[in-house]
């Protein structure tokens, strides 16, 4: 099973190290922006049937709403009725949080490959990159380990972080070799920020030499939060606001409940990921987000010129029916006929 794993994230490393290579003009973060677009892109059948789904569950509100009402003393068959309704109308409850939650394999996948830039990637064996770490002077050595302590040898890759060991070979090339050479380490620079670091939210834990490098990336948790809450309110349109007839609190559905729990805890745990992963996975949250952002607005802008396509073609069709009917000319001639053989002379003998 390892294995297969491990084929999966290289053919997928394969993928991006094109990308990185054509498109992405050897710019990581550009080559993230093109590598989301595709994912986003494949999972957009899923994307749409999900936001039908959560409008469809907005437009049957009114009715659940009936339906807790009248079986408020029973639980278990307002469950039931409730249930039936969604049956009826083919709404699924969760229909909506299905993207939402098939992005997280993927999600997983990605940092994987990311945060292995030089074996999945570049292609490069993990035994030629585990012998090149242990060739660095002991403090450097250290330096690229995942966890925090001292180790005569590197024995795993899974014990070294990758993106360190590019940040140390690049500002010292003296270490490279035949095997691994400057043209294979990842340019991890986008617009002045590096993706390979982690945004920190203790600055004052940060050392002075290092805050013109940890300051800027905070813009990513900041944007990739904004980007986030733009996209749940654009995908789940706020109900209509009904008066209340009495004063008991309003009763609410599993259904209703999962939803806004996924409104709080999708960008809850953006904030959250941006701040212990490095930051080209926070720029993969603002993608993503902002492309669903785009996505969503023409979906609601499609939606709105539909009702009102329909609401004009429902007017005009009242304005129909009010009209007063104007009799044909053949009605006319009948109303004319008897009027006209009255004026007519009576024959007779004079």
């Amino acid at each position: 099973m390892g294995n297969i794993i491990e084929q999966f994230l290289r053919i997928l490393g394969q993928i991006f190290y094109f990308l990185y290579n054509s498109i992405g003009f050897h710019n990581f973060g550009l080559t993230i922006i093109f590598f989301t677009l595709i994912i986003k892109l494949a999972l957009m059948p899923l994307t749409l049937k999900s936001q039908k789904s959560t409008q469809e569950m907005n437009a049957i509100q009114p009715e659940v709403k009936k339906i807790q009402e009248k079986y408020k003393n029973d639980k278990e068959k307002q469950n039931a009725e409730i249930q039936k309704l969604y049956k009826e109308n083919n709404v699924s409850c969760m229909g909506g949080c299905l993207p939402m939650l098939l992005q997280f394999p993927i999600l997983i996948a990605l940092y994987s490959v990311l945060r292995r830039p030089l074996t999945l990637v570049v292609g490069k064996s993990v035994d030629a990159v585990i012998a090149l770490a242990n060739s660095l002077p002991e403090d450097l050595k250290n330096f690229v380990l995942f966890s925090s302590g001292k180790v005569e040898i590197i024995t795993k890759i899974n014990e070294m972080n990758e993106l360190k060991l590019i940040d140390v070979l690049s500002n010292n090339p003296q270490y490279l070799n035949s095997t691994i050479t400057s043209t294979d380490l990842i340019n991890l620079n986008f617009l002045g920020l590096d993706l390979g670091k982690i945004p920190q939210w203790q600055i004052w834990n940060i050392p002075k030499e290092e805050l013109s490098i940890y300051l800027p990336l905070l813009i990513i948790p900041v944007v990739a939060l904004i980007m986030t809450v733009i996209s749940q309110r654009l995908m789940t349109p706020p109900k209509k606001e009904e008066p209340k007839k009495t004063n008991k609190p309003e009763e609410k559905n599993p259904a209703a409940g999962m939803t806004n729990a996924m409104k709080y805890m999708i960008p809850g745990m953006t904030v959250y990921f941006s701040f212990i992963l490095p930051a080209s996975m926070g720029l993969y949250w603002i993608c993503t987000y902002a492309f669903q952002i785009f996505q969503s607005l023409i979906m609601n802008y499609m939606k709105k010129k539909k009702e009102e396509d329909a609401a004009q073609g429902k007017t005009e069709t009242t304005k129909e029916l009010d009209k007063p009917s104007q009799p044909s000319t053949e009605e006319i001639k009948k109303l004319d006929k008897p009027v006209n053989d009255k004026k007519k002379p009576s024959g007779g003998k004079k």
